[in-house]
Formats: C-alpha cells, structure tokens, sequence
C-alpha cells in the first residue's frame, strides 16, 4: 500500500522443488487505475535456481526480478526489467523498476513468539497426540515473521517515457525462516500486514498494524488463529480467536453448496467479508469489514489453499 493511492504493487520470489530449484516469481502493480503483470510464460521460462545464486528470477527474453539485501531485517531492494502485460488490454511494454525498503526492525511480529498460547493450545486439542502428531509439528518449519516498512522510495519507467518517482511508499514483508512445509497446510486465510490509516489505541499503546493467518494443518492444528496488531516498538496485542473459516469461507466446507469448491481451486470469489476478531485474551473484540478485488496478483492470496501449491 501507498500514501499515493494511484499506485500500488506487489513482489514476491519463492523457491521450492527438489533443492529450491523452481521459482515462483511475482511482480505485479496498479498505477492510475491500470493493473500490470508478469508475461503468462514468465514463471515457465524462469532459470532453475542454483545453490549460492542471488535472490533472483531470471527468464531470459522476458525480464529479470532481483531482490537484494541490504541489511538484514532494515533496508530491502527490489528491482525489475523486463516486459510487462497490461491486465486491461494484454499490451506489452518494457518496464524498469526499482524500490527500497526501509524495515523497522522493532515491529516485527513473529509467529512462534508472539501467537496467544491459548489459542494455539485449544487449536491442537482436537487431534490425537501420538509420536506421528510431534514428528508432524516439527517437521512443518513454520518459522514466519512479518513486519511493516517504516518508509520507502522508488520508481517505474515504462520504455519512451519518464520516469516516474514514487512515494513515500508504505510497505511491509511477509518471510519464513528456512523452508516452509506447505504439504501440511490445508486451507489458509491470510493477512499479510496491514497498515491502518490511524493508529488503534488498546489500554494506551498505539497499534499501527495487524497481520496473521488463520489456517488448518491437517495433521496437527484445528483452525489454528495466529495474528496480532503491532505497535512501532514491537508491543504485539494477540489474535486469541476470530470466527471460524468455517463461518467466512462456507464453500470450502459445504459440498451441498452450489458454490461448494473442491480441494486443489479454494480461492475465496470476490466479495465482501464481514468477520471478528478477539486480541488480549478476547478482552477487546474488533469487527473487521473486508472487500475483496479481483486482481489474483494481489489479492486473492489473501485467501488460498496450499496443499503444496499457490492457487
């Protein structure tokens, strides 16, 4: 998200297959009300990625996406230069881009530390603890983390015409530490963070952000709610309940539904989502009012199944 609302976009790489090899890239932005995105054939002509490559997405005679580190946890760029399609028209263009982002590394919000240990009990009541069910939870490698940019700058240039400066930016990452198991996952609602217009002030501390998931492990969490609002220098209020994805995404369930959809394509349709929320231990509850796009590049992950595979 921007302060300029003309302008929004959203970056990813990810690496999986037998030793990372695979990348899946994304790089997606809306300028003046026109949406663009990677060639359909980007992902498909991408170069397998090697051990001690950098953080990159190469598909020769398409374009090059590169994330660089300039310090961990503070200071990200990110950068394009390729061709990318106008999801209006299908146009084609030559685009250079870059942005950098500047993470305050106090705001992080980190899954393992900061979920409501409450909740994550309850959540693993309902399965059978048995060796296979501790072997499961340590094998799943969910250690995630989110944080908001404190600031951010860039540009984007299309071929024949100016550059175009942008900002300031607001900005956030989304990030697992070592491998993410995504066999585990079955369905997933996800927030990555979100920053609000005004601060929410609970008992005197000011929450700028809120991020998390709600999300069912098969093997070893039952609607597992993991999330909290964040505060600049890193107070975390908690996610200690929300309403079930049961109530907020019924045609994952209802097979008597017509709008009833199969394991392997639960991506939520667009619409509007009227869902709570419970933070610190459930003493405040907040009402949450969602309207959901229809670009895939930038909203419907949102709400995804994994089983293995971005839907």
């Amino acid at each position: 998200s921007v302060q300029d609302t003309s302008f929004l976009f959203t970056v990813r790489l990810s690496f999986y297959s037998v030793n990372a090899a695979h990348v899946v890239p994304w790089f997606h932005f809306m300028i003046d009300g026109e949406a663009w995105d990677l060639p359909e054939e980007f992902e498909n002509n991408t170069l397998p990625h090697k051990s001690g490559d950098p953080r990159e997405a190469k598909a020769p005679g398409l374009g090059h996406i590169q994330f660089t580190c300039v310090s961990p946890m503070r200071e990200w760029k990110l950068a394009y230069k390729g061709i990318l399609r106008s999801m209006k028209t299908g146009e084609r263009r030559d685009v250079e881009a870059e942005f950098t982002l500047y993470m305050n590394p106090h705001n992080v919000f980190r899954y393992q530390i900061h979920w409501d240990e409450l909740t994550a009990a309850r959540s693993m009541a309902g399965k059978e603890w048995n060796q296979r069910f501790w072997t499961n939870i340590r094998n799943q490698n969910q250690e995630r983390y989110c944080s908001q940019a404190k600031r951010g700058t860039g540009y984007i240039q299309f071929e024949g015409a100016e550059k175009r400066e942008l900002g300031p930016l607001d900005g956030s990452r989304d990030h697992n530490f070592g491998i993410r198991n995504w066999r585990f996952i079955h369905t997933y609602i996800w927030f990555p963070p979100v920053k609000f217009a005004e601060p929410i002030i609970l008992d005197g501390v000011k929450y700028s952000y809120f991020t998390g998931a709600m999300t069912e492990y098969g093997s070893s969490f039952d609607n597992m709610v993991v999330g909290g609002l964040m505060s600049e220098d890193g107070k975390c209020a908690s996610w200690s309940g929300a309403t079930p994805m049961r109530d907020i995404a019924t045609e994952w369930y209802d097979s008597t539904s017509e709008r009833y959809v199969p394991v392997g394509d639960k991506t939520l349709a667009h619409g509007i989502f009227d869902w709570e929320l419970a933070v610190l231990h459930s003493k405040y509850i907040l009402e949450i009012h969602q309207e959901r796009g229809s670009k895939h590049g930038l909203w419907q992950h949102y709400f995804m199944l994994a089983d293995g595979m971005y839907m």
